[in-house]
C-alpha cells in the first residue's frame, strides 16, 4: 500500500484524481494521468503535494479529465483575480465552465 503525506491526502487535485479512478483506472498512476491529460509528471507531483500552484490551464485539464468542475469553481472563488465578477450562483450553473472553447 502506498503511503501519502497528510498534505497530499488533503490536496483537492490529488483527491479529484483518486475519485476519478472510479470511472477510469488510468488515474491510479500519477505518471499515466500526466500523459493522459498532458501535464508534466513532475508538475503534477508538485501540484498534488502543494509545492506548486497550478496554472488555470492545468486546472481546466484536470477538471475536465477528472469530471471535477469543482476544481475550477474553487479556483474561481479563491484564487482567480476576476473572482469578484462572478457570483456563486453563476459559478454553480456552469457545467462547462472549464471548457469555453466549444462555445
Amino acid at each position: 500500500m502506498l503511503m501519502h503525506s497528510k498534505a497530499i491526502l488533503q490536496n483537492p487535485y490529488f483527491r479529484a484524481r483518486i475519485a476519478a479512478t472510479v470511472f477510469d483506472d488510468v488515474f491510479v498512476s500519477r505518471a499515466a494521468t500526466a500523459r493522459e491529460i498532458g501535464i508534466c509528471n513532475t508538475n503534477l507531483a508538485l501540484i498534488e503535494s502543494g509545492k506548486r500552484k497550478p496554472q488555470p490551464e492545468e486546472i481546466a485539464l484536470m477538471a475536465k479529465a477528472y469530471r471535477a468542475p469543482q476544481l475550477v469553481i474553487d479556483y474561481c472563488r479563491h484564487q482567480c483575480p476576476f473572482h469578484s465578477f462572478f457570483t456563486d450562483e453563476a459559478l454553480q450553473k456552469g457545467e462547462d465552465i472549464y471548457d469555453r472553447s466549444e462555445s
